[in-house]
């Protein structure tokens, strides 16, 4: 062997053998701060620092705090819980409800994942000291059910749930889950799956509100409401891109409002396919949850991802906001904003500033080089992060991370990561300071290793930076309690991401708002500094009176007959309408009978108001082809409707009736008209005597939204051809009655006007 490789080996077991562990020892206390107020009760601080010496060569560290707070001020009287001065009451603002992430009873829901084979799992843990007892329930849907553990600083407790607890679209469901302990908690809940995973940081019940603003995505976007008190009626008012859907047999749209009443543990949970639920206003009678998202999202390269997150109530939002970027991804990043006010002014570094007209307004901008900019605005707002996935080859897939505003930045997070069984995910934390305090971070209790901070467009003063950290609970703190700073806990795995703060800090939010203070901000509002008069640009028409919902939501309350967002539908006029008319122009019609159509839709049009608000037509005629003779938007009054059926000549070849009706159903499929803000209904009207060349070819016609009359006409009628289209005899009509159009306006009017 060689001689040198022999003494190299035993000069290295004698160092190994010689080296001395050091244990940790604290420095000594440094001089206390002033106190943190000067009316009421607040803290004198002093820190300590483990390294007289640091521990070294496996030593251990110091054990203890690094931070005392002695409570000053105690004489001069405290501030209660809601921010208003309180002599008789004094609360330590550690302990004030509301105003922070961790609390003592959780209420929450799950919103489904791709399917229903999804991993349900709350993660628990704490900062308390002591150990914490901690139950889980699910009140109402498995009543025998019940979780009891005790937590531990430093651990994460983790409860499987029921998997068919997710909530079913459109139906009050009892699907609300219940977490109590006897100390603060911090709760994650985590919808994981192969491929399509995310998680969100749950939010006691001391800090929820009465009005919300849901955030999602276009693709089945998704919201679930859960409620924390027994008879609490809920209005939701849906956002602009909202399509319509159902609900219990009944058709809503853009800005239309449904009401519901929901019971404590109750919950409710609407899907769509199509449309965004984002700027869907909620308003509720006494305090809910809210979560917003999508079943499964594909946003940029990414694949299909599940998306979910708790909204933050209105009074909760900011005005300052960092954009983070997702850590260990090279994809472009998605952001959405939300304005709680009308005109709300938006301003992001670098970018020409964003004015949305009206609360519940969103706007949604990339950032394709992960650069981190500032967002402000003049009045509330809500951020979040959509990444977009596709990060490295086969690594991360689309997240959603709400933003928290500057002012909800705190002095220390306790947090947990998410974890999957066999293939855990990289898991990062991001953190955004003053660069004049980035040394004073700790990360468990330990100064931070070398990390490259990168700069913030438009904050010379503030850097961001990230880092990949280990599965579990973690500790993240400023030696200085005054100072805070934001931080994120963010995951990318095989085909999956997930994302949530790792903590909020409402105090800032809380403690400007009076709750015993009345204002015009209708049943459950309070005076902030948000609180505006909802209804002083809002003009009901027809008579209607204006009440407000919370700080930026109204309701016109309508006189008989109107009704409308703003009283602005007569329902004794006919609904606005697109009418396709489908004239036989056939050789068995023959040009007697075709003439006598045309005399049968002056009549049936003749109390028709045909504009641009009420009824448009569209008129096709079928032979051996089928022939748009006028489109929707040509025909503008009744005259106009006269003179243009006069022009239509008569051809006279075979019938090829499905022509027709393929045509007109085309046409009125790709019809969106909307009269403030309610969708037109659809009519195929068909004219004809159905003796047709090709019957094999006819089918009837089955979308939703198109209802389908034909009237009989001719001298020889084949009804059974004829009710094939519709499907029954009762969609067919003689010419020689009015029935279609009694028929119709019993459609169009409501009952109330006989």
């Amino acid at each position: 062997m060689d001689t040198r490789l022999i003494l190299f080996a035993l000069s290295f077991v004698q160092a190994v053998l010689t080296t001395t562990v050091t244990d940790g020892n604290w420095s000594p206390w440094s001089n206390v701060t002033a106190c943190s107020t000067t009316c009421a009760d607040g803290y004198i601080i002093r820190n300590r620092t483990c390294d007289n010496p640091p521990p070294s060569n496996g030593g251990t560290n110091c054990s203890g705090l690094s931070t005392d707070k002695v409570l000053c001020n105690e004489e001069i009287g405290g501030v209660d819980c809601n921010g208003s001065a309180s002599q008789n009451q004094p609360c330590n603002m550690e302990d004030c409800p509301g105003m922070d992430n961790k609390g003592k009873e959780f209420v929450f829901g799950f919103m489904p994942n791709y399917d229903l084979t999804s991993d349900l799992k709350i993660f628990i843990t704490t900062d308390s000291e002591k150990d914490v007892r901690v139950d889980v329930t699910t009140p109402l849907f498995n009543p025998s059910f019940s979780d009891s553990s005790i937590v531990r600083k430093g651990t994460v407790k983790k409860v499987s749930i029921d998997q068919l607890i997710v909530g079913s679209p459109g139906e009050i469901g009892e699907k609300g889950i219940h977490v109590t302990a006897d100390d603060d908690i911090i709760v994650y809940a985590i919808n994981k799956k192969y491929r399509t995973t995310d998680a969100f940081l749950v939010l006691p019940v001391d800090a929820l509100g009465q009005e919300y603003y849901v955030v999602s995505w276009q693709m089945f976007s998704s919201f679930m409401i859960i409620g924390i008190d027994d008879n609490t009626e809920v209005k939701i008012k849906f956002g602009k891109e909202c399509q319509s859907l159902m609900v219990n047999g009944i058709p809503f749209g853009p800005r239309t409002t449904l009401t519901i009443s929901m019971n404590k543990f109750e919950t409710f949970f609407m899907t769509s396919s199509t449309g965004d639920f984002t700027g869907t206003h909620i308003f509720s009678t006494k305090n809910v949850a809210l979560l917003g998202g999508s079943v499964c999202a594909k946003i940029g390269q990414g694949r299909c991802d599940h998306l979910v997150q708790q909204m933050l109530p209105i009074e909760k939002w900011g005005k300052e906001f960092v954009t983070i970027g997702m850590p260990n991804c090279n994809s472009p990043d998605t952001y959405r904003i939300v304005a709680s006010q009308d005109n709300t002014v938006v301003n992001i570094s670098g970018r020409n500033p964003v004015n949305l007209l009206e609360s519940g307004d969103f706007f949604t901008f990339n950032l394709n080089d992960r650069s981190s900019k500032t967002v402000s605005s003049d009045k509330q707002i809500a951020l979040t992060l959509f990444a977009n996935g596709g990060c490295k080859g086969n690594l991360g897939d689309p997240a959603m991370i709400l933003i928290p505003p500057i002012q909800q930045y705190s002095s220390n997070y306790t947090f947990s990561t998410v974890s999957l069984d066999g293939n855990d995910f990289i898991n990062s934390i991001v953190l955004v300071i003053s660069d004049n305090f980035k040394s004073g971070l700790r990360f468990d209790n330990k100064p931070l290793s070398a990390s490259t901070w990168d700069s913030v467009d438009g904050r010379s003063d503030i850097k961001y930076t990230d880092f990949i950290i280990t599965s579990g609970a973690h500790y993240v703190s400023h030696i200085n309690p005054m100072v805070t700073f934001l931080a994120v806990s963010t995951g990318i795995q095989f085909f999956n991401s997930y994302g949530y703060p790792a903590g909020l800090n409402f105090r800032s939010t809380v403690q400007d708002c009076n709750k015993e203070a009345e204002n015009n901000t209708g049943t459950g509002g309070s005076s902030c500094d948000l609180g505006l008069d909802p209804c002083k640009d809002v003009h009901c028409l027809n008579n209607g009176t204006c009440s407000p919902l919370g700080w930026t939501g109204y309701e016109c309350k309508c006189p008989d007959p109107f009704y409308g967002p703003v009283c602005e539908i007569d329902m004794c006029k006919p609904y606005p309408s697109d009418v396709v008319f489908v004239l036989d122009n056939s050789m068995s019609m023959g040009n007697v009978y075709f003439t006598l159509q045309k005399e049968y839709l002056i009549n049936l049009t003749n109390d028709w108001i045909i504009d641009e608000e009420h009824f448009q037509i569209a008129i096709i005629t079928f032979s051996d082809v089928s022939v748009v003779q006028y489109d929707f938007g040509i025909i503008s009054n009744n005259t106009d409707f006269s003179d243009k059926l006069s022009n239509i000549e008569f051809k006279g070849s075979i019938s090829q009736l499905h022509l027709g009706i393929a045509e007109g159903v085309n046409l009125l499929s790709k019809r969106e008209r909307r009269i403030h803000l309610m969708k037109a209904k659809k009519y195929l009207i068909i004219i004809s005597d159905g003796l047709l060349s090709t019957p094999r070819d006819l089918q009837a016609v089955t979308s939703e939204d198109i209802e389908t009359d034909i009237v009989a006409f001719g001298e020889d009628v084949s009804h059974y051809y004829l009710s094939k289209t519709t499907g029954n005899m009762t969609g067919v009509f003689p010419p020689t009655s009015d029935r279609l159009w009694y028929h119709m306006m019993a459609d169009l009017i409501h009952p109330f006007c006989n």
